[in-house]
């Protein structure tokens, strides 16, 4: 049992797609929300706590955008968003054309156990085949050991690369992992 996680068995009694323009104000919520329980004991509470969904309109308005090249897909339950995953071209420049980025994966607390990062993996893996992709990548906390144990069980495994990331003033340590896609 991990802490701060609950112990809810997988279900799937959530629905999957793709997130559109309208869907802003609730991915913007489940990114905040999931960052105040997730890093929590990562980052200072006072940053987590500080933290706006109205401040990440911008940045998820303009990656909902038509002429975007990132793919957001959206988790609901009960018609309630719960989690997103977002993808697209990689960010890094030591990583080939065929290679996607998976820019963030986060869930509500209540949603964690419930089979719903599962299945947004496989939605965004499937998607990156269907673009193309040969590989993906992304970056975690490397003091983040749920998240790791979650990717190193979807397949995803560390490529030896590693950054320093300023996550709202506090500077950690990030590692890439990269799985195939097809």
């Amino acid at each position: 049992m991990l802490p701060g996680v609950p112990t809810t068995p997988a279900s799937t009694d959530f629905t999957l797609r793709l997130a559109d323009a309208c869907d802003c104000a609730a991915i913007c919520a489940v990114h905040v929300n999931s960052w105040k329980w997730a890093y929590r004991g990562l980052v200072a509470d006072s940053a987590l706590d500080a933290l706006s969904a109205a401040d990440r309109v911008p940045i998820w308005r303009e990656a909902l955008a038509p002429a975007s090249a990132h793919r957001i897909s959206l988790v609901e339950r009960d018609g309630r968003a719960i989690g997103f995953a977002a993808w697209g071209p990689p960010r890094d420049a030591d990583v080939g054309a065929d290679t996607a980025e998976l820019y963030a994966l986060y869930l509500e607390r209540e949603a964690a156990g419930t089979g719903a990062a599962h299945s947004l993996m496989v939605r965004a893996r499937a998607e990156m085949c269907e673009h193309r992709y040969a590989r993906a990548v992304l970056w975690v906390l490397a003091a983040n050991p749920r998240a790791r144990r979650f990717y190193e069980k979807e397949g995803w495994a560390v490529d030896g690369a590693e950054k320093t990331v300023n996550l709202r003033g506090t500077e950690l340590q990030a590692v890439r992992y990269a799985t195939a896609v097809r």
